[in-house]
């Protein structure tokens, strides 16, 4: 359906503070894990193959776990972004607690992962004393972030944010119209268009926003929508508050979202139809899959149509959607409760499936996954319930078949998993807290065939 679309609510920002910011910055996209969220695969220069040449991949070259010094007390949930425009440092975004306080602040750690072993370590910094409870960080040019976070008063945003030295955030909130937040968590964020000419819709630093909330009045979970957009001095958000909501279920919901050309393909589970959660009188649980196209209208606004595009009834719940650049579309990774699908979206956001993941061992579930583009193909990376210290790994081809496999053990049971690839798409950084509040990294290479 297309919906139309009524003058956008614009909340905007003066962030005096960033001007101090404008070094060294990072790039990725994030989505719902479990009690929390995370930032997941990163959407770098290197874009998964949707068809063509086979990879010449052979082997995978897998270093051992080397631990992340975050300044003591417990960390969960690391996100991976690049903290240089050219990608040489990591930063390692986290949740981080002193075990003396239920707040769980938000910290970066860097690191250079790319050229020795184990990586050397940089700086580490707090950004925001409540952001780590849910967060998501999105990629921005020139190695900034831009962040969904909570606070005080619900969940805010924040844009062009340094992810490698500290600085005062300038927020605006997305959730403090109501007295009762419900609970927000960040979802996703995804870059928007950064090919010239850059108008102010498509601009380097517009960012799209996706948050799951609890409706007040129906008491459906609704994953909310959003555009943030600015610069290092003006930033704000746009809104169409008479908009269907993304999606509406009884629990959490899990999106992913990558950009297609000049438009926004967002995968999400779902519970029903295409309309406002408030409208829903009975909830259904998360287990169906649908593709809304979020287009760009006039270049020079800040505006937008929504129209859903394709829909896939499910009865097993959605846990977790990771999804990555394919093509003109996007390749997803889709975690039930009963098995993982791999699910190809062309660039009209029309589904198909690509295969499936299986558990190691043949029995059991798989509890974490992820996906990244590497060599010419795509790494699937994934922690079975058999088996919660290892991360299994796959290399599959354009075809999505099983080329090599390899695997790394943590230091103890995974409590998380994040991955970033490389800017030359060579290699890739997983990392993972345990459930000790450890966080570690391993670096995972293709060895080519002659």
């Amino acid at each position: 359906m297309n919906v139309p679309i009524p003058l956008p609510v614009l909340a905007v920002a003066v962030a005096g503070a960033l001007l101090a910011a404008c070094g060294t910055r990072s790039e990725l996209t994030a989505d719902f894990v479990g009690g929390g969220v995370t930032t997941s695969s990163s959407t770098s220069t290197t874009s998964s193959t949707g068809g063509g040449a086979a990879t010449d991949c052979v082997a995978l070259t897998v270093t051992a776990p080397a631990d992340i010094d975050t300044g003591g007390g417990t960390s969960a949930r690391p996100a991976l972004v690049f903290g240089t425009n050219n990608g040489r440092v990591v930063s390692v975004f986290h949740a981080w607690s002193d075990g003396q306080s239920l707040a769980s602040e938000l910290r970066v750690a860097t690191v250079e992962p790319w050229e020795s072993w184990p990586p050397v370590a940089g700086d580490r910094f707090a950004v925001d004393p409540q952001g780590g409870s849910s967060f998501a960080v999105g990629d921005l040019l020139l190695g900034n972030v831009a962040l969904l976070l909570m606070g005080d008063h619900g969940l805010n945003f924040a844009n062009a944010v340094s992810a490698t030295s500290p600085q005062t955030l300038e927020l605006l909130s997305l959730t403090a119209d109501s007295e009762d937040p419900g609970d927000p968590a960040a979802v996703t964020m995804v870059r928007g268009y950064d090919a010239p000419p850059v108008a102010p819709n498509i601009g380097y630093f517009a960012m799209l926003l996706a948050w799951d909330r609890i409706d007040p009045t129906s008491g459906a979970h609704a994953l909310k929508l959003g555009i943030g957009d600015g610069s290092w001095v003006l930033f704000g958000t746009a809104q169409h508050l008479e908009d269907p909501d993304l999606a509406c279920a009884s629990a959490r919901i899990a999106a992913a979202a990558v950009r297609a050309r000049s438009s926004w393909l967002v995968l999400t589970a779902t519970g029903g139809d295409l309309l406002r959660c408030s409208d829903v009188a009975s909830p259904s649980p998360p287990a169906s899959l649908a593709v809304d196209l979020v287009a760009w209208g006039p270049p020079d606004s800040v505006d937008w149509t929504l129209q859903r595009v394709d829909y896939l009834t499910g009865t097993d719940p959605i846990k977790r959607v990771r999804m990555i650049p394919s093509g003109d579309g996007g390749l997803a990774l889709v975690q039930r409760t009963e098995r993982v699908d791999l699910v190809r979206l062309d660039a009209q956001g029309q589904m198909s499936m690509a295969g499936t993941v299986a558990p190691v061992a043949g029995d059991g579930a798989i509890v974490f996954s992820e996906i990244a583009p590497l060599s010419n193909a795509t790494l699937v990376a994934h922690v079975d319930g058999a088996a919660p210290g290892r991360v299994h790994l796959e290399l599959r081809d354009p075809a999505a078949s099983v080329v090599v496999g390899s695997l790394v053990d943590a230091s103890g049971p995974i409590s998380s998993l994040s991955v970033l690839t490389d800017k030359a798409g060579n290699a890739a950084v997983l990392g993972w807290a345990t459930s000790d509040g450890q966080v570690q990294v391993a670096r995972v290479a293709c060895a080519e065939g002659t």
